[in-house]
């Protein structure tokens, strides 16, 4: 594999391999129209995503499921 982006080994992870696994889900990222419907929610739990956005000019939305 090509080596890690300078960012958190979660986004990398699961942008490289499609999924990852946290507990007994499986985390994926989010479509646009995802993005579009969680991000605000998302700031307003989390408002320095909109910070670490503004630094790093990068947004990562995932969506967890549970593992069937």
């Amino acid at each position: 594999p090509p080596p890690p982006p300078p960012t958190p080994p979660f986004p990398y992870t699961t942008l490289f391999r499609s999924r990852a696994s946290v507990n007994e889900y499986q985390a994926r990222l989010a479509t646009e129209q995802e993005a579009v419907r969680y991000v605000p929610l998302l700031v307003d739990m989390w408002p320095a995503h909109d910070t670490y956005r503004d630094r790093s000019g990068q947004r990562y939305v995932f969506v967890f499921e549970p593992v069937s």
